[in-house]
């Protein structure tokens, strides 16, 4: 059987006793399975005091065990691992880097939302992502080579060959809502909120 890469605790109190029982699950799981973990946590019982939930493995987004989730669910944490679970290469990288631009904004610095967790799976298919850079020079110099921005491919070489491709890069990063993120592997990525197709900017929420 493949090893799953989620996996949460649940902790129950028993108030009178002043005990506390725990159960790991990995997830996605099944009801059953679901339910004989609440059976371990005691959960269900009469005498159930606090009660949490937590992550304790998340491969596809490792940092997320260090957040303090708002009143999870295990229904909702299911749902989560099987959207983590359905995502291609691509779109995991995509969302290392969503939840770091996340992270890094400090909107994760007191709790957060299942609800937010779960929306980020979605519309990673529509953003651009460009491996093999790992900084604003190698990102202007792949802007560059693959005239990427209009009113340099209108230049001559000449003034193209003295341009900045540092300063080239950071403008199109900052003006593409970009992040550099190398948290899949030793690869590195940038990352972008729009999917440049065939000239068509579709934008999509980072």
């Amino acid at each position: 059987m493949e090893e799953k890469s989620f996996r949460v605790e649940m902790a129950t109190e028993n108030a009178p006793r002043g005990r506390f029982y725990f159960a790991n699950l990995d997830l996605p799981a099944k009801d059953y399975e679901i339910l004989d973990a609440h059976q371990r946590a005691r959960s269900f019982t009469a005498a159930a005091g606090y009660q949490d939930i937590v992550i304790t493995r998340c491969d596809t987004l490792p940092k997320l065990t260090d957040v303090r989730l708002d009143c999870p669910t295990m229904e909702e944490l299911n749902f989560l691992a099987s959207r983590l679970e359905s995502l291609s290469m691509e779109e995991q990288i995509v969302l290392q880097a969503v939840f770091q631009k996340h992270q890094e904004a400090g909107e994760f610095d007191d709790v957060a939302s299942m609800k937010d967790l779960i929306n980020m799976t979605y519309g990673l298919d529509q953003v651009c992502i460009i491996g093999g850079v790992w900084n604003d020079s190698d990102l202007g110099r792949f802007v560059i080579d693959n005239e990427m921005d209009d009113d340099i491919a209108a230049m001559p070489q000449a003034a193209v060959d003295l341009l900045d491709v540092e300063s080239v890069g950071r403008k199109f990063r900052m003006g593409e809502g970009g992040i550099f993120t190398n948290n899949y592997g030793s690869k590195p990525f940038a990352v972008f909120k729009h999917a440049v197709c065939v000239g068509v900017i579709v934008h999509a929420e980072i």
